[in-house]
Protein backbone atom coordinates (compact mmCIF):
# COMPACT_ATOMS: atom_id res chain seq x y z
CA UNK A 1 0.00 0.00 0.00
CA UNK A 2 3.09 2.40 1.29
CA UNK A 3 4.46 1.79 -2.29
CA UNK A 4 1.49 1.84 -4.70
CA UNK A 5 1.57 5.91 -2.70
CA UNK A 6 4.70 6.53 -3.18
CA UNK A 7 4.56 5.80 -7.23
CA UNK A 8 1.11 7.92 -7.40
CA UNK A 9 2.91 10.86 -5.84
CA UNK A 10 6.17 10.58 -7.65
CA UNK A 11 4.17 10.24 -10.89
CA UNK A 12 2.25 13.55 -10.04
CA UNK A 13 5.02 15.24 -8.87
CA UNK A 14 6.88 14.64 -12.60
CA UNK A 15 3.73 14.34 -15.04
CA UNK A 16 1.76 17.39 -13.87
CA UNK A 17 5.07 19.51 -14.89
CA UNK A 18 5.56 17.82 -18.45
CA UNK A 19 1.55 18.43 -18.96
CA UNK A 20 1.79 22.16 -18.68
CA UNK A 21 5.39 22.20 -20.36
CA UNK A 22 3.84 22.53 -24.09
CA UNK A 23 1.87 25.24 -24.91
CA UNK A 24 -0.75 24.37 -27.33
CA UNK A 25 -2.19 27.86 -27.66
CA UNK A 26 -1.59 30.35 -30.42
CA UNK A 27 -0.19 33.53 -28.92
CA UNK A 28 -0.69 37.10 -30.39
CA UNK A 29 2.40 38.80 -31.58
CA UNK A 30 4.25 41.14 -28.75
CA UNK A 31 4.94 43.98 -30.94
CA UNK A 32 6.61 45.04 -33.97
CA UNK A 33 8.90 47.55 -31.85
CA UNK A 34 10.21 43.97 -30.26
CA UNK A 35 11.66 43.03 -33.05
CA UNK A 36 15.80 42.72 -34.01
CA UNK A 37 15.73 44.54 -37.36
CA UNK A 38 16.47 41.21 -39.35
CA UNK A 39 13.70 39.97 -38.60
CA UNK A 40 11.57 43.52 -38.81
CA UNK A 41 13.13 43.41 -42.59
CA UNK A 42 11.91 39.65 -42.79
CA UNK A 43 8.49 40.25 -41.92
CA UNK A 44 8.08 43.03 -44.47
CA UNK A 45 9.18 41.82 -47.48
CA UNK A 46 6.90 38.78 -46.18
CA UNK A 47 3.94 41.24 -46.22
CA UNK A 48 5.16 43.12 -49.50
CA UNK A 49 5.64 40.10 -51.81
CA UNK A 50 3.70 37.39 -50.59
CA UNK A 51 0.38 39.27 -49.11
CA UNK A 52 0.92 41.53 -52.83
CA UNK A 53 -2.67 41.86 -53.90
CA UNK A 54 -4.73 41.02 -50.84
CA UNK A 55 -6.92 43.46 -48.98
CA UNK A 56 -5.76 45.05 -46.02
CA UNK A 57 -8.46 44.44 -44.22
CA UNK A 58 -9.99 40.33 -44.80
CA UNK A 59 -12.33 38.64 -42.13
CA UNK A 60 -9.15 36.22 -41.46
CA UNK A 61 -6.16 35.99 -42.10
CA UNK A 62 -3.99 33.24 -41.62
CA UNK A 63 -0.11 33.38 -42.19
CA UNK A 64 2.19 30.61 -42.04
CA UNK A 65 5.50 30.94 -41.37
CA UNK A 66 7.13 27.05 -41.15
CA UNK A 67 10.97 26.81 -40.40
CA UNK A 68 12.48 24.92 -43.36
CA UNK A 69 9.38 25.56 -45.89
CA UNK A 70 7.91 28.50 -47.86
CA UNK A 71 5.89 30.51 -46.56
CA UNK A 72 1.85 31.30 -47.90
CA UNK A 73 -0.90 33.17 -46.59
CA UNK A 74 -4.70 32.11 -46.31
CA UNK A 75 -7.19 34.88 -46.15
CA UNK A 76 -10.72 34.45 -46.53
CA UNK A 77 -11.75 38.42 -47.71
CA UNK A 78 -15.12 40.04 -48.66
CA UNK A 79 -15.67 41.56 -52.33
CA UNK A 80 -19.43 42.35 -53.76
CA UNK A 81 -20.97 41.08 -50.55
CA UNK A 82 -19.45 37.26 -51.81
CA UNK A 83 -16.51 35.88 -49.57
CA UNK A 84 -13.24 34.33 -51.24
CA UNK A 85 -10.50 31.97 -49.82
CA UNK A 86 -7.19 33.91 -51.14
CA UNK A 87 -4.24 31.51 -50.59
CA UNK A 88 -0.87 32.63 -51.77
CA UNK A 89 2.67 30.70 -51.37
CA UNK A 90 6.44 31.55 -52.40
CA UNK A 91 8.07 29.55 -55.06
CA UNK A 92 11.07 29.55 -53.20
CA UNK A 93 11.79 30.54 -49.15
CA UNK A 94 11.85 34.46 -49.09
CA UNK A 95 14.18 33.57 -45.91
CA UNK A 96 16.61 31.19 -47.78
CA UNK A 97 16.53 33.10 -50.68
CA UNK A 98 20.27 34.22 -51.65
CA UNK A 99 19.14 36.48 -54.69
CA UNK A 100 16.51 39.79 -54.83
CA UNK A 101 14.12 38.68 -52.70
CA UNK A 102 10.94 40.75 -54.12
CA UNK A 103 11.42 39.02 -57.62
CA UNK A 104 10.34 35.82 -55.97
CA UNK A 105 7.11 34.26 -57.86
CA UNK A 106 3.85 33.92 -55.60
CA UNK A 107 1.45 31.15 -56.51
CA UNK A 108 -2.02 32.38 -56.06
CA UNK A 109 -5.46 31.20 -55.98
CA UNK A 110 -8.74 32.36 -55.41
CA UNK A 111 -11.48 30.19 -54.12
Amino acid sequence: MRNRLLIIIFGLIFCIPAINAQNDNLEPVESIFDEFDFRFEYYSIVRKVLMNGMSDYPEVRFLIIPSFSVEEVVAIEEKDSAYYIVHHKMKESIWYTEKDKEKIEVEKKIS
